[in-house]
């Protein structure tokens, strides 16, 4: 038996401005693709049209279609089960980008995003008490329980903080 290049093409037919598959599987500064490589023993390339490109990069064929590039050197047995599962967790990564557009891997790609820059606050992140707005003269901000006139509430969501608006 000898060590061999396997080599194996993934093509993306879902990547529109609305699905960043490239993202998904790219991961903030890398960190997706570096995961998935390490995790598989295997080299991801993103290559054709569309593909993140540095000026230094060698353009092999501008006109293929957008695809991931798998690439293991090891023995050809062991190389082809390391491609399998590569293969299994990057299509699993394509469905759940066009299924659901904020997931647990995308949040956590996002929290890493906001650790790397610097702006992650942890408490933005927990679940928080449901507060209510009371738009009463004082509007005084109160717990959901201090309060008893519950009969017309709005739910508001923004920045993962539920909060609801009492009206009395």
């Amino acid at each position: 038996m000898d060590i061999q290049r396997v080599e194996e093409k993934i093509y993306l037919q879902t990547h529109s401005k609305y699905n960043n598959v490239v993202g998904r599987i790219v991961g903030p500064r890398g960190s997706s693709i570096k995961k998935l490589e390490n995790k598989t023993g295997t080299r991801i390339f993103i290559r054709g049209q569309g593909s993140p490109r540095r000026e230094t990069d060698i353009v092999m064929n501008p006109q293929e279609k957008l695809h991931v590039l798998l690439v293991c050197i090891d023995y050809k047995r062991i190389a082809l089960q390391k491609i399998a599962q590569c293969v299994s967790l990057i299509q699993d990564l394509i469905k759940s980008s066009a299924k659901v557009q904020m997931d647990e891997e995308k949040a956590e790609q996002l929290k890493q995003v906001a650790i790397t820059n610097g702006t992650y606050d942890q408490f933005k992140y927990q679940d928080k008490p449901k507060q209510i707005i009371h738009n009463g003269i004082d509007h005084k901000w109160h717990d959901e329980h201090e309060c008893n006139n519950h009969d017309e509430l709005e739910y508001y969501s923004v920045y993962y903080l539920p909060e609801y608006k009492c009206w009395f």
